[in-house]
């Protein structure tokens, strides 16, 4: 089967069989005129890598992931420690995150490694650290 990609004004660019983006098309955003597979997806820097609902009252648990590895007590209130399925290429990935009752979630940079790092949760409104039960993260960044 073939396919005919068009630009954003409808301008026909290109007929031919299938063209699959390549990884390093994926990571850069350079492919405009190439199909891209499930496979390939997660290579695209605007794809998050992990994500991850979890709590940590009692008994730290995985709700929902995709992959996270573990969730384990990092041993202060309000610090969970991850780890990922697959490890980043580098340590200059990015979190985004929210836990109940506005709560914020943040990394030091003192803990973040290529395979995980520690998550705090602390409330929005004194910056004490809390333990929650529900807290979502996600990851971005080069694998």
């Amino acid at each position: 089967m073939g396919w005919t990609f068009y630009n954003a004004t409808g301008q026909r660019l290109q007929t031919s069989a299938t063209v699959l983006a390549t990884k390093a098309e994926m990571e850069t955003g350079t492919a405009l005129t190439s199909f891209v597979t499930p496979g390939r997806t997660q290579h695209h820097p605007g794809v998050a890598k992990v994500t991850c609902k979890f709590e940590t009252v009692g008994t730290h648990a995985i709700i929902t992931s995709y992959n996270m590895a573990t969730v384990s007590d990092g041993g202060a209130l309000g610090d969970s420690d991850v780890t990922f399925t697959t490890d980043f290429a580098n340590t200059n990935y990015v979190l985004a995150g929210g836990a109940d009752h506005n709560q914020l979630v943040s990394v030091t940079d003192a803990s973040t490694a290529t395979g995980g790092c520690t998550v705090i949760i602390t409330t929005g409104s004194s910056g004490a650290t809390v333990d929650t039960a529900g807290c979502s993260i996600a990851f971005w960044g080069t694998q």
